[in-house]
Order: C-alpha cells, then sequence, then structure tokens
C-alpha cells in the first residue's frame, strides 16, 4: 500500500507509509489513520485486513461502518483467534474510504 499514514501516540505525531518503527516506551495508545480512494481497492467490493491485539473502526465517508471494540490487552496472544478482518464495502459506494484507529 502506497498510502501516507497518520500516526500519533502522546505528545508524538508523524507521518509515515507501511512499515515503520516507533519509539513508545512508555505505552500510549497509538492512533493510526489514512484514507483509502475506490480506485485503490482495485475494482473489488471489500477490503482486508490483519489487526492483532488493537481497536479498529473503519469509516465510510465519515460514518462508521465497523467496530471490533476495545484492544485485546491479554498477555498471551494466541487467544485471541483470527487477526484478519474482511469488510464487504459494496460497488456503490462514494470516492474515498476512511480508517481511524
Amino acid at each position: 500500500m502506497e498510502n501516507t499514514f497518520d500516526v500519533s501516540w502522546g505528545d508524538q505525531k508523524i507521518q509515515t507509509k507501511v512499515s515503520c518503527m516507533i519509539k513508545n516506551p512508555e505505552m500510549k495508545p497509538i492512533d493510526i489513520q489514512t484514507v483509502l480512494h475506490k480506485d485503490q481497492l482495485g475494482g473489488g467490493d471489500s477490503i482486508l485486513f490483519r489487526s492483532r491485539q488493537s481497536g479498529v473502526k473503519v469509516y465510510l465517508d465519515d460514518a462508521l461502518i465497523y467496530d471490533s471494540g476495545d484492544a485485546y490487552n491479554y498477555p498471551f496472544l494466541l487467544g485471541y483467534g483470527a487477526f484478519w478482518r474482511s469488510l464487504k464495502i459494496g460497488d456503490d459506494y462514494a470516492p474515498s474510504l476512511s480508517h481511524r484507529g
């Protein structure tokens, strides 16, 4: 993905592309945002993303269409289940899809 992501934690803010390394010794919650445009979905009607131990919200033209709930923060990583999320968007949506969180 060629998108630029806005990443913030505590009082820190950066813009980066996938992938990057950040230093967050105080373990502040990290917020990652990007905007996907319709033409980036390759003519498909879905998006697929991987999310482990994080809360994810997906917005379609500022309307919340997916909320995974609170971040999973238990120490045993294998108890979470599938990390892949598939969202069917449809092919009649407006020009941009925003992913916040």
